[in-house]
């Protein structure tokens, strides 16, 4: 590659880590309230997987009422589905569902990729580590902290059920569902 095209590459590649530092550094405020998380899933696959060949299974989202702050979960989420898309080829599976358990809702993101190697797993949301040519390393790092600081957790591993990943995030149901 000529020299000005690296440099320009190299220029990119710092602004976005320097953006996802800023992101991921700095103090949260938190908006919560009543967010369909069906609807924050549809959105983000309009995001993240645009363009591309896999299959996604969307269709059977059951109603699922949180409380979050819709502008982080939604940013939170299109990064998890960009992660599946780039961990699969062009012709992987999503298998997308949200389940109720008691006051949580958790929706899981199920890949058909590669999975993580078995020494990565403890590390997976330690900022800057990566598995990736070209990551930060702060993008499940920051997935991390902005979930717990909506009360929820988040996990990674490797599918139970076949080759693949499956990333879990546990928010707090809110609405009717709540109070009866």
């Amino acid at each position: 590659k000529p020299a000005l095209a690296l440099a320009i590459q190299g220029a990119a590649r710092i602004e976005t880590l320097v953006n996802d530092l800023l992101l991921f550094s700095r103090e949260e405020s938190y908006r919560l309230g009543t967010v369909d998380l069906a609807e924050v899933v549809r959105e983000a696959a309009r995001y993240a997987l645009e363009g591309w060949e896999g299959t996604a299974a969307l269709d059977g989202l059951s109603e699922a009422i949180v409380l979050a702050d819709r502008e982080k979960l939604l940013r939170v989420v299109v990064n998890a589905l960009k992660n599946a898309r780039e961990a699969m080829n062009e012709t992987g599976r999503l298998d997308i569902s949200i389940a109720a358990q008691g006051r949580w809702r958790t929706l899981s993101i199920a890949d058909t990729g590669t999975g993580i190697a078995v020494q990565d797993l403890p590390r997976l949301f330690e900022p800057f580590f990566t598995t990736k040519i070209d990551g930060t390393g702060l993008g499940l790092a920051y997935a991390k902290k902005v979930v717990e600081g909506m009360q929820g957790s988040i996990t990674l591993a490797n599918r139970a059920d076949g080759q693949g990943a499956v990333l879990s995030i546990r928010l707090p149901g809110a609405g009717k569902e709540q109070h009866g």
